[in-house]
């Protein structure tokens, strides 16, 4: 008798300490894979495309998923994080660190331009994680993520007072109706500034931090 293949995403991950996938055939084996991670300090998860066209749902098997040694958290998507995060708890985690790749598209009205597609950052969803894991995150890194000042503060503000070091990486889009979507301004570095005379700030442990805008608008081919 000829025993059934094996995937690869059946296999016992639970002796793991540290674990690199950049590519998951569905949500469920990349929920099923994070959930059996059980002694993981370093995960670095990679997302397609085609897992996220809706708001992803835990399978009826998994509803919360906890790991209580996992220290670092790398994710790098193609088709953004919109639900990702919805039932993640990391009560130790040091360091989160969130790329999100970007798709470029032809605009078939526009004819002979190109748009470049940025993928929605789920504010809230983030910031009820740092919430709900009360976890201590030491180091914030944010690589093509389209943020607004106010979800900046928000997110700093969410992560808690032991951020020691942000890199972030925004971008402004050159369209009137985009025109508030900058992460980097006075305002941001008159808030990361210490200030003797008012010295309960978000960030009072911040030793490192690195904050661009780039520029991106529509363009020839």
């Amino acid at each position: 008798m000829i025993s059934p293949p094996i995937r690869v995403f059946d296999l016992q991950f639970g002796c793991l300490t540290r674990l690199s996938i950049d590519v998951f055939p569905s949500i469920d084996d990349c929920y099923t894979v994070i959930h059996n991670c059980q002694a993981a300090t370093d995960l670095y998860i990679g997302i397609g495309t085609l897992l996220f066209p809706h708001p992803p749902t835990m399978t009826n098997l998994i509803n919360v998923i906890f790991l209580p040694n996992l220290q670092l958290f790398h994710i790098k998507s193609h088709g953004g994080i919109s639900g990702f995060f919805d039932h993640f708890v990391f009560p130790h985690l040091l360091h989160l660190s969130i790329q999100l790749q970007r798709d470029i598209f032809e605009d078939d009205e526009e004819d002979g331009h190109c748009i470049l597609d940025y993928p929605a950052w789920p504010q809230m969803a983030v910031s009820l994680f740092f919430r709900q894991s009360s976890c201590h995150i030491t180091s914030l890194r944010l690589n093509q993520i389209n943020l607004t000042f106010s979800d900046t503060m928000e997110l700093l503000s969410a992560a808690g007072e032991f951020l020691e070091i942000i890199h972030i990486s925004s971008f402004q889009a050159i369209m009137a109706e985009y025109s508030s979507m900058c992460c980097v301004d006075d305002n941001m570095l008159e808030f990361l500034t210490w200030n003797d005379l008012d010295p309960l700030q978000t960030c009072p442990r911040l030793s490192q931090q690195f904050l661009t805008t780039r520029m991106s608008a529509y363009y020839d081919l």
